[in-house]
C-alpha cells in the first residue's frame, strides 16, 4: 500500500511541533528526546491497548530505523516515554556552537520517527486496524534551520532526506509494523521566517499581543501583519534568531543568530548556581518542568529560591538579547517598523525580557515591540511551515491511498 503525507515540521531543540496531512490532520507536539531501548521481554500491545498507543504515538513509539542517516539501527523510544524511562536520554546539543542542526543525527532521528508515527496514526485512525504489509509512504514537507545555518546547510539538509529510502520498524505490537519513507520534496526554510509567513497570513492573534499603549497609539493587528520592514526575535532552546525583513522580503545578509537559547541558559543554571546551591537537577528538561508546575505549600520556599536564581540568569541573558537586537537595528537603519518577539523560549523569559525590550524600543525612536502571546509564540514556525508545504505541494497530492 502507498500513502502520501504532506507536512510542516519545526524540529525544535526542545519540542517537535507541526501538522502533517494524510487522510486527516495529525498534530505534532512532543519533547525532542529519544532513548536507546534494550528490554528484550517488553510487553506488546494487543486489542484495546493498540488504540492507546496510537492515540499518543509520538510519546509511546518504540522504533528502529534503517537508514544511511541513522546507521546504528538501534531501538529507540521517544518523547515522554523516553523521559520517564531509566534509559539515558538523547536530546539536541544546545551547547554545540560548531555543529549545525543539519549535521546532528538527532535531527534525522526525530524527523524520520515523526513522519513514520504520523503515517501509522493516519492509517489506523482511517481503517481501525494495523497494516499487515509494508507501508510505503511518500512525503512532501517543509523543515526549518536556524537563520545562521540556513544558507550553508539548506541544500545538504534537504538532500540528506531525499537520498534513498528510510525503513522504520515499530516494535510496540505483537507483529512488527514496517513503514518505508521516501521524501519526494523537502523545502528548508529559516526559523523565524516561517513564523513571519504565518503572521502575514493571519495565523496569529496579533490583537491579543498588542499592549494598551500600542492600541492607544492607533496600532492595529492589520498594520503589524502588513508591515514590510520588521525584525523577528525568535527565541528557542538552542538559538535566538534575529530575522530581518526589508521591503517585505527576507534579508539573509542582515539576519543572524545567537548560538545560545533558553535551554542553554537552563543548562548553565543546572551545572552552575543551582548545583552550588544544593538544588540538583538531572538536566534542563527536569528544571523546565519544575518551573512550570505550581508548587505545593510545602515546596513553595524551594520553588521561589530556584525561581530567583533562574530569573537572575534570565535577566543577564535578556540583556544580551536586547543588545544584540539593538546592534542589528543600528546596522539596518531607521526603517524598522516593528520588533516581533516569539518562540518557545520567549514565554518563560517574558517576565524579565519584555520590560527590557519595551525600554529599548522607546530608545530606538519608539519602535513598537509586539510580544506574541503564549498561545501562538511556540507554534508559529510550525504553522508557517505547514502552510508553505500545503501551498507548494498541493492538497490534491496529499490524501489518498494506493493499493
Amino acid at each position: 500500500m502507498e500513502i502520501r503525507l504532506n507536512g510542516g515540521l519545526d524540529t525544535g531543540n526542545g519540542y517537535m511541533k507541526g501538522e502533517i496531512q494524510g487522510k486527516g490532520i495529525i498534530s505534532v507536539d512532543y519533547p525532542s528526546i529519544n532513548a536507546i531501548y534494550s528490554l528484550a521481554n517488553d510487553i506488546k500491545a494487543e486489542g484495546p491497548a493498540i488504540g492507546n498507543i496510537i492515540s499518543d504515538i509520538f510519546n509511546t513509539m518504540d522504533i528502529s530505523i534503517s537508514s544511511d542517516l541513522v546507521p546504528d539501527g538501534k531501538r529507540r523510544i521517544f518523547g515522554k516515554r523516553a523521559i520517564n524511562s531509566r534509559a539515558r536520554t538523547m536530546a539536541f546539543d544546545v551547547n554545540s556552537f560548531h555543529r549545525s542542526k543539519a549535521e546532528q543525527e538527532m535531527s534525522a532521528i526525530m524527523v524520520l520517527g515523526t513522519f513514520a508515527g504520523a503515517a501509522l496514526k493516519d492509517y489506523y485512525e482511517a481503517s481501525g486496524k494495523l497494516p499487515e504489509k509494508l507501508m510505503s509512504v511518500k512525503v512532501n514537507c517543509a523543515l526549518a534551520l536556524p537563520v545562521s545555518e540556513y544558507r550553508e546547510f539548506k541544500n545538504r539538509y534537504s538532500e540528506s532526506f531525499r537520498k534513498g529510502s528510510h525503513l522504520i520498524t515499530f516494535h510496540n505490537f505483537v507483529e512488527p509494523v514496517r513503514v518505508e519513507l521516501v521524501f519526494e520534496n523537502v523545502l528548508v526554510f529559516p526559523e523565524g521566517a516561517a513564523a513571519h509567513y504565518a503572521i502575514a497570513n493571519g495565523l496569529a492573534n496579533i490583537e491579543k499581543a498588542l499592549n494598551a499603549k500600542q492600541k492607544n497609539l492607533g496600532i492595529t493587528s492589520q498594520m503589524v501583519q502588513e508591515a514590510e520592514n520588521i525584525i523577528i526575535i525568535d527565541i528557542g532552546e538552542g538559538t535566538v534568531n534575529f530575522v530581518v525583513f526589508q521591503g517585505g522580503e527576507l534579508s539573509p545578509d542582515a539576519s543572524g543568530a545567537l548560538d545560545q537559547g533558553y535551554g542553554t541558559m537552563l543548562d548553565e543554571c543546572v551545572s552552575g548556581r543551582l548545583k552550588d546551591s544544593k538544588f540538583p537537577f538531572q538536566g534542563r528538561k527536569m528544571l523546565a518542568d519544575f518551573l512550570i508546575t505550581e508548587p505545593s505549600p510545602l515546596n513553595r520556599a524551594k520553588y521561589e529560591a530556584i525561581r530567583e536564581i533562574v530569573d537572575d540568569e534570565g535577566s543577564v541573558f535578556s540583556e544580551e538579547i536586547v543588545l544584540t537586537a539593538e546592534n542589528y537595528i543600528s546596522r539596518i537603519g531607521s526603517g524598522i517598523e516593528a520588533i516581533l518577539v516569539l518562540g518557545g523560549g520567549s514565554i518563560p523569559l517574558r517576565r524579565v525580557l519584555e520590560p527590557k525590550l519595551l525600554e529599548s524600543g522607546d530608545r530606538l525612536s519608539g519602535i513598537p515591540v509586539v510580544y506574541i502571546s503564549s498561545d501562538d509564540a511556540r507554534k508559529l514556525n510550525a504553522r508557517g511551515l505547514r502552510m508553505i508545504a500545503q501551498e507548494l505541494f498541493g492538497k490534491e497530492k496529499v490524501s489518498g491511498e494506493k493499493k
